[in-house]
C-alpha cells in the first residue's frame, strides 16, 4: 500500500502563499483603520466649523482664547493659536470651547453632538492633533477674532481640497474655516 502525503517542498510553497496573503491582508486592514480614524477626525472638524459659524451669527465674532493666545512659528498676519480649545488625546471633554457656553464657548451650539471620547486621535500626533486658530487682524493678541481655522492631523492623504501639507514633511492636516491655507498646520505635531 502506497501512502500519499505532501512533500516538504509542497508544504513550504503553501506556507509561503499563506504568509504572502496574510501580509497583504494586514496592510489593507491597517490602511482601513487609518482611513476610518480620518473620517471621524474630519467629522470633528466639520462639527466645530458649523458650531463656530453659528456662534459668529450670534456674536459677530469668533470665540477668543480662554487665556493668552500663543504665537507659533509660521503664523503671521494676525494669526494665533488657542491652547486648550479642544480636548487633547486622553483628556476627552477638557477643551474650553466645548465645555463652556454663552460668549466664551461652543457648548450651546454643539447640542450634545461632540463625542465623549477622542480615541480616534492619530497615535503619532501627540497632544496637538486638533487645533483652533484665530486671526485678529491688526488687533493684536487680545483683539476680536475676525477669522478662524480648525485643523486636525490626518493619517492618509487624499484629494480633498481642505487637506494641506505642512512644509515638506509627510504630515497632512484637514482644516476648515476662513483662510485655513494661511494656517497650514502651524505648530501641530508631525507624523
Amino acid at each position: 500500500m502506497k501512502l500519499k502525503a505532501f512533500t516538504l517542498v509542497e508544504l513550504l510553497v503553501v506556507m509561503a502563499i499563506i504568509s504572502f496573503l496574510s501580509v497583504g491582508a494586514f496592510a489593507g486592514l491597517s490602511y482601513g483603520l487609518r482611513q476610518s480614524r480620518d473620517v471621524q477626525k474630519k467629522k470633528l472638524v466639520d462639527l466645530a466649523h458649523t458650531a463656530l459659524q453659528a456662534y459668529y451669527a450670534d456674536y459677530a465674532a469668533y470665540p477668543k482664547c480662554n487665556g493668552a493666545p500663543s504665537t507659533v512659528t509660521g503664523l503671521t498676519g494676525g494669526w494665533y493659536y488657542c491652547p486648550g480649545a479642544f480636548p487633547i488625546r486622553g483628556q476627552a471633554g477638557s477643551g474650553f470651547l466645548i465645555t463652556s457656553g454663552g460668549i466664551t464657548g461652543l457648548m450651546d451650539y454643539l447640542e450634545g453632538e461632540w463625542p465623549t471620547s477622542n480615541s480616534n486621535a492619530d497615535p503619532a500626533a501627540g497632544d496637538k492633533y486638533l487645533r483652533y486658530y484665530i486671526n485678529t487682524g491688526s488687533g493684536g493678541a487680545s483683539g476680536t477674532p475676525l477669522k478662524f481655522a480648525v485643523c486636525i492631523t490626518v493619517e492618509n492623504k487624499n484629494g480633498n481640497s481642505n487637506l494641506t501639507r505642512k512644509g515638506t514633511t509627510v504630515k497632512d492636516c484637514y482644516c476648515a474655516g476662513a483662510e485655513y491655507a494661511e494656517v497650514s498646520c502651524a505648530g501641530m505635531d508631525g507624523r
